[in-house]
């Protein structure tokens, strides 16, 4: 499964994004399906676009419950 670090600035670990992924179990690290998998961009620089986990914008703010 891959895996990003919380200092990525990739749509999984954006608080904007809505695709399917999770925390590892020391909240360091998003895992998402794949790097193709896709969610909706909720009030981002994408808003209301299906974007893959990977794609990136000006508008990325770390997913909340991420940490350092």
């Amino acid at each position: 499964m891959p895996s990003k670090t919380s200092n990525y600035k990739c749509c999984a670990t954006c608080n904007h994004w809505g695709g399917l992924r999770k925390l590892s179990k020391l909240h360091y690290k998003v895992e998402y399906g794949n790097d193709t998998d896709k969610g909706e961009c909720v009030c981002g620089g994408w808003n209301g676009h299906q974007q893959k986990a990977t794609d990136t914008c000006s508008k990325w703010v770390k997913w909340s419950i991420l940490k350092q």
